[in-house]
């Protein structure tokens, strides 16, 4: 029997099984309320204008420069985001999303923190296409990176650490097992370095349970155990 005609019988076993296998699927429309009149005209004007300001930080070469632009936009989107989120709307707001990203990019880590936190209750929202993750996963890298920076500067990471990881074990999100266990590691770090053995030594135990085959915590964790 030729390869094609291999083909043609697979592909009639499952229209058999299916018979809409085959066939364009729709998107599913986005939940939550869309926006109307002026407040619609407002969204759209924020939104033309959020495409020229992603283009010029595009255009900028350097990082600090990137980041000093983004600090100085935050101001013209905030109003609009605070209301977003104080009104209780809940339609996709790709305006709100970026202004998440550029919280984190700041360094504005208790706003970022907050917002990204509501965004992903919502339910509807999407980061843009090149980040090639979900809001949940975005945030735990960049809780971490932000947490890392901190034990560096031998920083507390508290209570934002703490928030997210707390939220992060109650929702159970659907996250890499690497991405689950990382922030988990990260507050094991801290806490040892304040001199919380015993609770380092949970904190790795979570990691390890999380990710069993790359928590990478085993060093960490014999230390803190052999200062309880």
């Amino acid at each position: 029997m030729g390869y094609p005609n291999k083909l043609q019988q697979i592909k009639k076993h499952q229209l058999e099984q299916d018979p809409n296998c085959y066939t364009a699927k729709e998107q599913e429309e986005p939940t939550g309320v869309k926006p109307s009149g002026k407040a619609a005209n407002l969204f759209e004007q924020l939104q033309a204008a959020m495409q020229v300001d992603a283009a010029r930080l595009k255009a900028e070469k350097k990082l600090e420069d990137k980041i000093r632009i983004k600090a100085e936009l935050l101001p013209s989107y905030m109003p609009f985001v605070n209301d977003y989120v104080e009104q209780g709307h809940d339609y996709p707001c790709d305006v709100a999303v970026q202004v998440m990203v550029w919280l984190f990019d700041t360094g504005e880590i208790e706003s970022a923190l907050t917002l990204g936190l509501h965004l992903i209750a919502i339910g509807n929202q999407i980061l843009p296409p090149h980040f090639n993750r979900d809001i949940p996963t975005f945030m735990a890298d960049a809780i971490y990176d932000w947490s890392n920076e901190q034990l560096k500067n031998e920083q507390t990471a508290s209570p934002y650490l703490d928030l997210f990881i707390k939220v992060q074990v109650k929702s159970g999100w659907d996250l890499h097992p690497a991405v689950e266990s990382k922030n988990l590691v990260m507050m094991a770090k801290h806490l040892f370095r304040e001199g919380k053995f015993k609770e380092c030594f949970d904190f790795c135990e979570q990691a390890e349970k999380a990710n069993p085959e790359g928590a990478g915590v085993k060093t960490l964790k014999g230390k803190a155990l052999a200062l309880i």
